[in-house]
């Protein structure tokens, strides 16, 4: 089984992921990571050399390199569904699980560590704001599109982690 997180920036998608790779004895797989190490240069550094056009060919094709292992869960890229055949690819051969948080709670996870985000560095807190907002409207329509969704707001790690789990259950048994 193949398990794909995907979500806005900030919704957890790395943290809970290794925690639910680790409760399912899986392995576990930040996508970004990968593209990064795939590469040799930080996500930051490819965007800057080669552009966006680059960096989602290769997360294109890690996506569909990932597909021949088994027992794994994938901790996506935000903008990774919404680009491509992406989501396709991840509903065809896995399951799909959207980490959903309200604009509000992505602005209060985003803005303590916006610091560590260079596209969000620089944004003043209406900024920040209206750039959430704004992405949101335009990924909600691929995120949507996961098997499962999970609500995330005012929830802990280890709680999101129980909901994904429990609804992978149910999702098997149907």
């Amino acid at each position: 089984m193949t398990v794909y997180l995907v979500g806005f920036m900030g919704c957890g998608k790395s943290t809970v992921g290794r925690a639910l790779a680790e409760r399912m004895q899986f392995d576990f797989i930040d996508l970004d990571v990968a593209i990064s190490e795939e590469m040799g240069m930080t996500i930051n550094e490819i965007f800057a050399r080669f552009g966006e056009p680059k960096f989602r060919e290769v997360e294109g094709r890690l996506l569909k390199e990932i597909d021949t292992m088994q027992d794994i869960v994938v901790a996506t890229g935000g903008g990774a569904p919404c680009f491509g055949e992406n989501m396709a690819v991840m509903n065809g051969r896995g399951t799909t699980v959207y980490l959903r948080l309200t604009c509000e709670g992505l602005f209060s996870r985003l803005k303590r560590g916006k610091a560590r985000r260079p596209k969000l560095a620089a944004l003043s807190e209406d900024e920040l704001v209206t750039y959430i907002a704004e992405l949101m409207q335009v990924r909600e329509p691929f995120y949507s599109q996961a098997a499962i969704t999970v609500d995330c707001d005012g929830l802990m790690r280890d709680d999101v982690v129980e909901l994904v789990a429990k609804s992978l259950e149910d999702v098997n048994m149907e």
